[in-house]
C-alpha cells in the first residue's frame, strides 16, 4: 500500500485549528468508508498527517460515471455508509463534494477532508463565527450561508442530494436543479435532500441510505403490485384511505414508478380524500405521482368514456392538493385531454376549475402551464364567459387569441 502525507501549508492560527480538528476527527472515526490516519505530527510546525494514497477523486470519474446507474449505486452507497457512520458518531462534515470522495475503484471508496467538520456535541470552542459561510458553493446548504454554528446533519444531507443529482446529470451544482432529468425514484430522493427548509429534508445520511437502498433491493414485482391493488381495493370499498395505509401505499408506489399504466390505474380509482392522505404522507412522492399521471394521460388517445374518468380524477386531485405546481400540472392535463378528444363533460370540468381560480399566484402558475393551449381555448368558451374569469392571467390567455384574429 502507498501512503500520502498531507501537510498544512499555512501556519495562521485559524488554519492550524482547522487542520488539528480534521486530524482529531479522522483519528476518532473508524470505518472503511472514512479515510484513516496512520501517522500525524500536530504539536508544532510542520503540521502533517499520513493517510493511504488513493488513485483519484470522484470528480476525476466524471463524466464516465454520469448516468451509469449501476456504478452510481455502488459508489453512492459507499458514501452513504461512511456518512451514516459519521452521523451515528455525532460528526458532521459540512463540505461534502466530489473532490472530497476518494477512490481506488468503485468498491474502494472513502470520504476525506473533514476540515470543516465538527462533533455535534463538542464543548470546545469552534473555530468558526456567526455568518461564516464556509463550505463549497452549490453543495453547501442554505443555512450554512446564514450561521455556520447552527448547521447539523441535515447540511450534509443537502450536499449528498446535490452530489447524487450531479452524478446523474453532470450538471454543475450551481445550475438550476431540474429533477425531471432524473429517474423518478432518484428524483424523489434528490428533491427531498435539497429542500431549503432543513426540517423537510431527510434528517440523516441513514435516512437517505434507507430510501436509496430500497430502489435497488431485489423485490418481487408481482407482490408489490398485488399489495398496491389490495390497498386500493380497500379505499374503493370504504371510500377512505387511513393514514397508515397512505404511508404504505406511497412506499410501494415508489418502487413502481416505471409502470405508468399502474400509476394511472391507481389514480383513477382513488377518491379525493385518498389524494389528501397521500399528500400528507409524502408530498414529494405524491407530487411525482401526479406528474407521471398528468404526463401519461396527456400523451395518449383515450375512449370517450375514459376521458370522463380522467376528468373526474383531475378534479379530485385539484380539489385535494392545494399546491400551485401540482394544480397547474393537473389542470393542463385536463385541458389537453378534453380539447384533443372534444369531450364536452371534461371540457366543462376544465372550465369550472378555470372559473373558480381566485388566487393570483395560482392563476399565474396555471396560466403559464396553459400557454401552449392559448390558441385552442375557444373550445371551452361554451362553458364560461371570458370577461367574467376572475384571474386576469387566465383571462388574458382567452383574450390573446381574439386579439390575434
Amino acid at each position: 500500500m502507498h501512503f500520502a502525507q498531507k501537510r498544512l501549508l499555512k501556519s495562521e492560527p485559524e488554519a492550524v485549528k482547522r487542520f488539528q480538528r480534521e486530524v482529531r476527527i479522522l483519528s476518532e472515526l473508524d470505518h472503511p468508508r472514512i479515510v484513516k490516519v496512520v501517522g500525524k505530527h500536530l504539536n508544532r510546525e510542520p503540521y502533517w498527517y499520513v493517510m493511504p494514497l488513493y488513485a483519484k477523486s470522484l470528480r476525476d470519474c466524471f463524466p464516465d460515471i454520469v448516468a451509469d446507474e449501476a456504478r452510481i449505486a455502488v459508489v453512492f452507497s459507499a458514501v452513504l455508509d461512511g456518512m451514516q457512520y459519521a452521523h451515528g458518531e455525532n460528526v458532521i462534515h459540512r463540505d461534502l463534494k466530489p473532490e472530497n470522495i476518494l477512490l481506488n475503484d468503485d468498491n474502494d471508496v472513502v470520504i476525506t477532508d473533514f476540515g470543516l467538520g465538527r462533533a455535534i456535541d463538542a464543548t470546545t470552542t469552534r473555530a468558526t463565527h456567526t455568518g461564516d459561510a464556509r463550505g463549497t458553493f452549490g453543495y453547501a446548504a442554505p443555512e450554512q450561508y446564514v450561521n455556520l454554528k447552527s448547521v447539523d446533519k441535515r447540511s450534509d444531507v443537502f450536499a449528498l442530494g446535490r452530489i447524487l443529482y450531479e452524478l446523474h446529470t453532470n450538471n454543475p451544482p450551481n445550475a438550476t436543479q431540474d429533477t425531471s432529468q432524473l429517474p423518478p425514484g432518484i428524483a424523489v430522493i434528490v428533491e427531498r435532500c435539497t429542500k431549503n427548509n432543513p426540517d423537510e429534508r431527510f434528517q440523516t445520511a441513514g435516512d437517505i441510505r434507507s430510501a436509496f437502498s430500497s430502489l435497488f433491493e431485489a423485490r418481487n414485482e408481482s407482490d408489490v403490485r398485488g399489495r398496491i391493488e389490495e390497498l386500493v381495493a380497500v379505499v374503493v370499498s370504504t371510500g377512505w384511505l387511513a393514514e397508515e395505509d397512505a404511508s404504505e401505499l406511497v412506499q410501494h408506489i415508489s418502487h413502481v414508478y416505471e409502470d405508468v399504466d399502474l400509476i394511472r390505474e391507481v389514480c383513477a380509482k382513488l377518491p379525493r380524500q385518498a389524494f389528501e392522505s397521500l399528500w400528507n404522507a409524502d408530498q414529494t412522492t405524491t407530487r411525482l405521482v401526479v406528474r407521471l399521471y398528468a404526463e401519461h394521460v396527456a400523451s395518449q388517445s383515450w375512449g370517450f368514456s375514459y376521458v370522463d374518468s380522467i376528468g373526474d380524477t383531475c378534479v379530485a386531485i385539484y380539489e385535494a392538493i392545494h399546491d400551485h405546481a401540482v394544480r397547474a400540472e393537473i389542470v393542463a392535463a385536463l385541458v389537453d385531454v378534453s380539447i384533443r378528444h372534444n369531450r364536452y363533460n371534461a371540457m366543462q370540468q376544465a372550465a369550472e376549475i378555470l372559473k373558480s381560480i381566485r388566487d393570483p399566484a395560482e392563476g399565474l402558475v396555471i396560466a403559464h402551464a396553459l400557454k401552449g393551449w392559448a390558441g385552442h381555448l375557444e373550445s371551452l368558451e361554451i362553458y364560461l364567459t371570458v370577461t367574467s374569469i376572475p384571474d386576469r392571467n387566465i383571462r388574458a390567455l382567452f383574450l390573446a387569441r381574439r386579439s390575434d384574429d
